[in-house]
């Protein structure tokens, strides 16, 4: 079966992490010949892709998409491209905003200047929403067409009536949870029927595995350890941390918080850390490829989010057996029972606050709850056949790709 596969980049996020632990539990005689496109290659895990996934080269018109005008105008690209570039710009600007989100209007601009992939496909997949779904359904032949939604429909601040010529085009759109299904089928009921839900892949063994690498040296020295992960922008919540942060030190509590992640807010995150005079206290680390010996290594791990989809990092920490403290975004509860498994708490600054207290100051409720992590994972299916079933369907092979 010829496949091929889109994703915007592959940097840190859930989606990019469970297409790395999909691609990495197939076999190569799986019976499938993969092209990947990765969209923006500036990335972290290419070196984690398999040897035999055909990693295709982005064409130079989708590299200057990704390129502010002035970064575009002074690269190597030929001039051709960046004329389209320019034309593009342009064309963004005369588009009504009304109607479509960023990347909507983005694209929208740029469709026509994409060249279509030349090969014909027998499945075309886009691991994620957004410019990989629009690239697949445009510009890619193929027999079968399944796009990705990874998160709740509304919290993604797409324009309906954009994706609904792109949705009817598909055959299966696949999310991560129920109630991500339930936001897709109360915008788009007529597309019920294609809604599949397949939670984001986890591979156990590899995480354990690289979480025995090394110890972080930024640890040395600390005591009572948080960590939080992911991009620096306003869902993953880190300015309610900082504030909750601020509220632990007044308090007379010995710890230090730590987030790795890189994003748009980062300036302003660190201002909120001097303002609030967390400098000792609250460390923004960047970027980790292995951030599992920093999972395992820390005392409590704390996601602050807004909203997720799934939380993949959530997943992570489970299975490292690490005790959570987690906001009540609607999502939460596919991952964490409270009281049992972790700590679910208001996204308040406050609350945030005297949950991660209570949990340093108990040693019986953080034993309890890595107790139950590990007798949790012991039960947890790794759910691959979910995916090759989803793969293989209406193209007459098993799926026996292990």
């Amino acid at each position: 079966m010829k496949v091929f596969i889109s994703i915007n980049n592959l940097e840190c996020g859930g989606a990019q992490k469970s297409l790395v632990s999909l691609l990495n539990c197939l076999k190569i005689s799986n019976g499938m010949d993969i092209d990947l496109l990765i969209l923006d290659v500036s990335d972290l895990f290419f070196k984690d892709i398999p040897d035999w996934i055909h990693i295709l080269q982005a064409p130079d018109e989708v590299k200057a998409m990704f390129m502010p005008i002035k970064k575009l105008i002074c690269s190597e690209l030929p001039i051709m491209v960046k004329m389209k570039g320019i034309i593009a710009k342009l064309l963004m600007k005369a588009i009504d905003t009304g109607k479509a989100n960023t990347v909507q209007r983005v694209w929208r601009a740029w469709k026509i200047f994409i060249p279509a992939q030349k090969k014909e496909y027998d499945l075309a997949v886009s691991y994620v929403d957004g410019f990989s779904n629009y690239l697949v359904i445009d510009k890619v032949t193929a027999f079968r067409k399944i796009l990705w939604v990874h998160n709740e429909y509304e919290k993604l601040s797409y324009k309906k009536n954009f994706d609904i010529p792109y949705f009817k085009k598909a055959n299966t759109i696949v999310t991560i949870s129920e109630l991500c299904i339930q936001s897709l089928n109360s915008i788009f009921p007529a597309f019920k029927d294609k809604f599949k839900m397949l939670p984001n892949l986890s591979s156990s063994d590899s995480i354990q595995r690289m979480a025995e690498i090394g110890n972080p040296a930024e640890y040395n020295g600390k005591k009572n350890i948080l960590l939080s992960i992911g991009r620096l922008d306003e869902q993953k919540g880190f300015d309610l941390a900082i504030k909750a942060a601020k509220i632990l030190k007044d308090s007379g509590v010995n710890f230090c918080w730590f987030i790795i992640g890189q994003g748009e807010l980062e300036g302003f995150l660190k201002q909120l850390i001097h303002e609030n005079g967390l400098e000792n206290e609250f460390k923004l680390i960047g970027v980790r490829k292995n951030p599992y010996p920093y999972i395992k290594n820390s005392l409590i791990f704390v996601q602050p989010s807004r909203y997720e989809g799934k939380s993949i990092v959530l997943d992570e920490a489970k299975i490292l057996e690490k005790p959570i403290v987690v906001t009540n975004y609607t999502t939460v509860y596919d991952s964490i029972t409270h009281g049992l498994n972790g700590t679910i708490v208001d996204s308040n600054d406050e609350k945030l606050a005297n949950a991660i207290k209570y949990l340093i100051e108990n040693d019986a409720l953080r034993k309890a709850y890595s107790t139950y992590l590990k007798s949790e994972k012991e039960k947890q299916a790794y759910n691959v056949e979910g995916y090759l079933e989803l793969m293989w369907a209406n193209n007459g092979g098993s799926g026996d790709a292990f």
